[in-house]
């Protein structure tokens, strides 16, 4: 893991004052960890920016020059407005280098899968982030899968990752970090009968002929049989 640099300030403004800091393109923060008094510090929005966006990502060792003093911190918290676009707070969490930490780790995903371009199956990308535990100066920047020779039902585990000796992922080695599914398949529903609908074309005339039919039948039955009787006298 690289190390950074980032000029710091002692904060004296507090409480809604350190919004007139963020005009003047400084970012309030404060820094804690390791049992000592938390205290607040004001950084230069680029230079952060420049850090976090960069090569190193959330994860860099930043050393915080403040006077004299220099403090190697992690990027504990970023707390941004409601759109997600302005940084408005920064906790920094202080750490010893011969000390192991436990930190997150970000999951990317490079290539298309043969399985997805080819067959039509769905990518499903179960865990977007890893957490780890090792010193610091062995925190891994990312963890990076090429996806692209995953077929329909193919799968990358915890346990495929190879990490750096002393680094260790609290995760169970049996997770889904991405799964290839196939796609659903398409049911046909049958449409429902609805009660009082028209019937069939042809099949209410046949009902309705032999009906007719049956009717006349018994019609003639009856002429007949009254015909063939005599009057009594």
């Amino acid at each position: 893991m690289k190390k950074v640099y980032l000029e710091a300030e002692k904060r004296e403004l507090l409480g809604k004052k350190v919004s007139g800091l963020r005009k003047n393109g400084v970012i309030p923060a404060i820094v804690y960890g390791h049992g000592m008094e938390s205290f607040p510090i004001s950084v230069p929005i680029k230079s952060f920016v420049k850090i976090i966006g960069g090569d190193v990502g959330k994860n860099a060792i930043i050393d915080l020059k403040i006077k004299n003093d220099t403090l190697p911190v992690l990027v504990h918290d970023v707390q941004r407005d409601v759109l997600g676009e302005d940084i408005l707070h920064i906790d920094f969490f202080r750490i010893r280098m011969d000390e192991k930490i436990k930190t997150k780790v970000h999951v990317e995903l490079t290539g298309e899968s043969i399985g997805v371009k080819d067959e039509g199956g769905i990518l499903v990308h179960n865990i977007r982030e890893l957490e780890v535990e090792c010193l610091p100066d062995r925190i891994p920047e990312k963890f990076e899968f090429d996806v692209s020779l995953l077929n329909i039902g193919d799968s990358i585990l915890v346990s495929d990752i190879e990490v750096k000796e002393g680094v260790k992922i609290l995760a169970n080695q049996t997770d889904s970090i991405v799964h290839i599914s196939a796609p659903a398949k398409e049911e046909v529903v049958a449409a429902p009968v609805v009660e009082g609908a028209l019937p069939a074309e042809g099949e209410g005339l046949s009902s309705q002929t032999e009906a007719k039919s049956t009717e006349g039948a018994t019609s003639k039955e009856g002429d007949k049989s009254s015909t063939s009787e005599k009057p009594k006298k």
